[in-house]
């Protein structure tokens, strides 16, 4: 009788660990917060097959980012992978980008310009931003980018999807204005209309929120 009672104990001590782990490892939280680094060496590759040099992005660059962009379809490791180019409104190519979508709550972009590298992780609304390697905000559903430490408001974005700009603000002060891709599919139109912010940490932020708004809303009208 003992015997049965230590084998019932240890039945019911393994079915809660395992129930314990599967907890783990396939709640919300936890799985789509990992994504495999493999998936994104597949959007570098492609991101360096692509044979488009992409220009210098000084100040006067800024002022000719435009909608005018490519995509095509390709295959990495099994992944479709939608990929393409950004230009000018001088048709100079600006940035190439890489986009991945397990669904439409979980995606993954890699942006390359001339200066820096980017790279978007997607789920629920959010995103986080990542400039060469590095953590640089935390894009929130209400259009809040805050720090990496969660305590600080850096940017908002207005997400509207009808009016046909975007305001970006620093603390209520509007620092830059930008068309919404949902209400222009025009060639040549400039997508900033007006910035604030010099070469700094926060000027990256701006435009990596810049060059995402870009991708997503054009690829998901």
């Amino acid at each position: 009788m003992i015997a049965l009672l230590r084998l019932l104990a240890i039945t019911v001590g393994t079915m809660a660990g395992a129930m314990y782990l599967f907890k783990t490892l396939f709640s919300t939280d936890k799985w789509k917060k990992s994504i495999p680094q493999a998936d994104i060496d597949s959007l570098k590759q492609v991101l360096d097959l692509n044979p488009q040099p992409v220009v210098e992005m000084d100040a006067e660059e800024w002022d000719l980012i435009s909608l005018n962009h490519t995509a095509k379809q390709v295959k990495r490791s099994g992944r479709k992978i939608m990929a393409g180019t950004f230009s000018s409104i001088y048709e100079e190519p600006q940035l190439n980008y890489a986009y991945l979508a397990y669904t439409d709550e979980m995606q993954l972009i890699a942006v390359d310009t001339k200066e820096q590298d980017y790279i978007y992780k997607y789920r629920n609304g959010s995103v986080d931003i990542y400039c060469n390697g590095n953590l640089m905000g935390i894009l929130t559903p209400s259009g809040k980018v805050i720090a990496p430490d969660k305590k600080t408001e850096l940017l908002e974005i207005e997400l509207t999807e009808d009016s046909q700009y975007q305001r970006i603000s620093i603390e209520g002060k509007e620092v830059a204005a930008i068309l919404n891709p949902y209400q222009n599919e025009g060639t040549n139109l400039r997508v900033i209309q007006f910035h604030e912010l010099d070469k700094s940490k926060r000027h990256n932020l701006l435009f990596g929120l810049i060059y995402f708004n870009m991708i997503y809303r054009c690829l998901n009208k």
